[in-house]
């Protein structure tokens, strides 16, 4: 993916997370513990996160539906395989700094969010398959 349309992408996810509109999309798919109702790893004890960005071994993580809870991490605590974009279940306490949490990947909502984001930039562009 060219880095513009990276950047798109990225910029897409964190606004179906943070907007309004996101808001009521991403409410309707979590279930009354806070916890994703379409990934079957999901258990009660998860909250759901967005990796929102990658620097200097640090990562920006977006946690849960509050725009302000944002938590930096360093990238060797995360699973192997983990990029910008990529949804994350953590189990344990959202407390100093993530120092206690335990994190693991969820695909099937990374994919279920680059799927949104694929046809957001389509509609965007004016095309539909």
């Amino acid at each position: 993916m060219r880095s513009v349309e990276r950047t798109v992408a990225v910029a897409l996810v964190w606004a179906g997370v943070a907007s309004a509109t996101g808001y009521t999309e991403e409410s309707r798919i979590m279930d009354e513990e806070g916890t994703r109702s379409d990934s079957s790893s999901a258990d009660a004890a998860t909250t759901p996160a967005t990796v929102d960005a990658i620097e200097d071994g640090v990562a920006r993580l977006l946690v849960g539906l509050d725009p302000a809870a944002v938590y930096e991490v360093e990238v060797d605590r995360l699973p192997e395989g983990v990029e910008e974009g990529s949804a994350l279940r953590i189990e344990g306490a959202l407390t100093d700094g993530l120092r206690k949490a335990h994190f693991t990947l969820d695909p099937a909502a990374t994919e279920a969010r680059r799927e949104r984001v694929r046809t957001k930039l389509d509609q965007l562009r004016g095309r539909s398959d």
